[in-house]
């Protein structure tokens, strides 16, 4: 499992959004996310609020994202990125 914290407070300043919108987003995309049930989708176990942290449980990826590999490599060669988009749909 791996689980994915974020700081609600945090969240609202570098969106310029009110806080009770940013939760509004979040808790739409937990509701997704927690309907979504296929082997191609990052499972989603529970999410929980302490504080001003929500965390996110979910299935714990060994090779990253889409996003830590751009970060790693600089950029994904077009080919690739047509494989992840055909996967993706």
């Amino acid at each position: 499992m791996a689980i994915k914290m974020i700081d609600l407070e945090g969240v609202s300043l570098i969106f310029k959004v009110q806080e009770h919108e940013t939760i509004q987003t979040i808790e739409k995309e937990i509701q997704c996310l927690s309907e979504c049930n296929d082997s191609h989708i990052t499972k989603f176990y529970e999410s929980f609020i302490q504080g001003s942290k929500l965390f996110i449980v979910m299935e714990f990826v060994g090779g990253g994202s889409v996003r830590d590999c751009i970060d790693k490599l600089g950029s994904i060669q077009e080919t690739y990125i047509a494989i992840i988009l055909r996967e993706l749909l």
